[in-house]
């Protein structure tokens, strides 16, 4: 049985990013999240696409995951080498998940691709395979990469690591940036599954860079690690930070590795955590220049992390006032979020606007934003899994908390709070973001 209304006739096919944004939607909806191999092996034999042709970097992790590829995609192209990127969700359009360098994949060639897919997809159901919408985006991104042939790839996972539809590279080197519980509904509860999960990316032979600190999950990496003959560099272990200061709206450190040290490293992008990202690429790059010969100075290496801005990660919006949009979207990120906001912020009061996904552990987000906001404004957005403003305003605890189910509200309510000694933080679901971030920036624009 077919899923979805075969698309054989030219005037069936796609036309428009719309309708394809609209199609992949409808999957999603249809499908949800369905982790195997089986179905994008499939499509890359079915289609003959060799990924083993594309040099890769492959990143799994809870958090920080996009911010680590943004300081690399940087820094390689500092150097002038040609990037391409693989990553999600998007914040305006899905353009964004494809990349080469920082330009989107064209409308033209997301379509051309995507009808070529699909047509595929028809034979593959009537098998009773039906790929989901991450698996759909992925074949497209290999066959893009593929045509573009860019120098690297910078490849995220979906979700896991395992059984997530990237997993069928064998990448140059891996990366595993955080691991702490979030999708526990499928990943499960114990951190020692989830790295388990994570783990998977991990490849014979093949480096391996974590910034992973709990104690338990990063066991795990080190056994698999160790019975896959793969090197592995452990943060503030093989390498690590120090001379860590916040400076004029920049985070400045030192770092070392193997004996190398680099002194004067700045980045704009805010938080103790963003370090630690900067040092896992900065890690990874190293290990590109020794084991694989890349040519990548010292020069490139800082200025490539200073130029790195990623949407939605503790994005200063607009000054006087202060309107930060941040996409912490589980414990540990909201715990990040509010460790720099402190730093950076600590004589403000901070109004948390803020909005969630169900299957997320809300009392621990929210209680986390309870310790430093003055106010919490609690709403919601359209989306199968978003929680309602009403029940998440249930987990506050706070004096002073709003519930405004409708988001545009909750926002001018939000601005209106603000002035010359508070701050407006607008946080929770990177879905949430996509829905504020080009309403409100095109608003701040016209006023």
């Amino acid at each position: 049985m077919v899923l979805f209304q075969k698309m054989k006739e030219e005037e069936q096919m796609i036309h428009k990013l719309s309708e394809l944004d609209a199609f992949l939607e409808k999957r999603t909806k249809q499908l949800g999240m369905n982790f195997g191999l089986e179905r994008i092996e499939a499509l890359l034999e079915g289609l003959n696409v060799s990924h083993e042709e594309l040099p890769i970097i492959h990143v799994a992790g809870t958090n920080g995951k996009g911010s680590t590829i943004a300081f690399l995609r940087n820094i390689l192209m500092e150097q002038g080498y040609t990037v391409g990127t693989f990553t999600s969700p998007h914040i305006e359009s899905i353009q964004e998940v494809i990349t080469l360098n920082e330009s989107y994949i064209s409308e033209a060639d997301f379509i051309r691709l995507f009808n070529k897919v699909i047509a595929y997809v028809e034979i593959m159901e009537e098998e009773n395979l039906f790929p989901t919408q991450f698996e759909i985006l992925t074949i497209i991104a290999f066959m893009y990469f593929l045509e573009k042939q860019p120098d690297i790839v910078l490849l995220e996972t979906g979700l896991g690591g395992r059984l997530d539809s990237t997993n069928v590279v064998t990448p140059l080197l891996s990366i595993i940036t955080s691991i702490s519980r979030d999708h526990t509904n499928i990943l499960g509860s114990e951190i020692s599954n989830i790295a388990l999960e994570k783990a998977g990316i991990i490849k014979e032979g093949k480096p391996v860079v974590t910034g992973v600190k709990n104690e338990e999950a990063l066991s795990v990496i080190q056994k698999v690690s160790g019975e896959k003959g793969s090197p592995l560099f452990i943060l503030n272990q093989e390498f690590s930070t120090f001379n860590e200061k916040g400076e004029a709206g920049t985070e400045c450190f030192s770092y070392e590795f193997g004996g190398e040290h680099l002194g004067d490293m700045a980045i704009r992008m805010l938080g103790k955590h963003q370090i630690e990202n900067a040092a896992l690429a900065v890690t990874a790059i190293l290990i590109l220049k020794k084991k694989y010969a890349f040519t990548i100075t010292e020069t490139s290496i800082k200025k490539g992390l200073l130029q790195t801005f990623w949407k939605g990660r503790i994005e200063v919006v607009h000054t006087n006032p202060t309107i930060i949009i941040d996409g912490s979207h589980n414990e540990e990120g909201i715990a990040a979020l509010v460790a720099t906001l402190k730093s950076h912020y600590s004589s403000k009061k901070i109004i948390f606007l803020t909005a969630a996904l169900v299957d997320k552990d809300v009392a621990s987000m929210v209680s986390q934003l309870e310790l430093i906001g003055h106010t919490i404004i609690c709403t919601e957005f359209k989306m199968n899994r978003a929680m309602s403003a009403k029940q998440l305003g249930s987990y506050c605890r706070h004096s002073s908390h709003i519930v405004v189910p409708e988001w545009q509200s909750a926002i001018v309510k939000g601005m209106e709070l603000i002035d010359e000694d508070s701050i407006l933080v607008i946080t929770g679901s990177l879905y949430f973001l996509a829905n504020v971030r080009p309403l409100l920036l095109k608003s701040l624009k016209n006023n």
